[in-house]
């Protein structure tokens, strides 16, 4: 009998799963937002086998203040890091990848703060559901 799957929760498997060098949060940063962060959003995905999914995200890094980017490219190098470090397995993240690179990407609801953008590919085992 064929198992049936549905998608991992690629976000909160980020959320607890990276070993990022900030706090780590899933879509829009929290209203208490630290001096370093990364968010993750997924952007959807797709099939890859029967039992795993492709999943497209965005990692926001946010880092320093004013016009000072540096702070935010050099967390967002080891934000990037530590997902091309993903432990592999056979029962969650089989595959991460950093599908496009890096790029200032001021946020408008947050001026003040620098933010690093960059996209990436997680293949993930599903949840069984049957």
């Amino acid at each position: 009998m064929m198992q049936l799957v549905t998608p991992a929760d690629v976000e909160a498997l980020l959320v607890d799963g990276l070993d990022a060098p900030c706090r780590v949060c899933a879509a829009a940063p929290p209203d208490d937002m630290p001096d370093s962060l990364a968010c993750v959003t997924s952007l959807g995905g797709a099939a890859h086998t029967e039992v795993s999914f492709e999943h497209d995200v965005s990692v926001d890094v946010y880092a320093g203040r004013g016009d000072d980017y540096a702070p935010a490219w050099d967390l967002c190098e080891g934000v990037a890091r530590a997902l091309l470090s993903l432990p592999l397995s056979s029962d969650e993240v089989r595959a991460a990848d950093v599908t496009a690179p890096p790029y200032a990407n001021p946020d408008p609801r947050r001026p003040e703060r620098p933010r690093v953008t960059f996209r990436a590919e997680i293949v993930a085992r599903g949840k069984p559901i049957l």
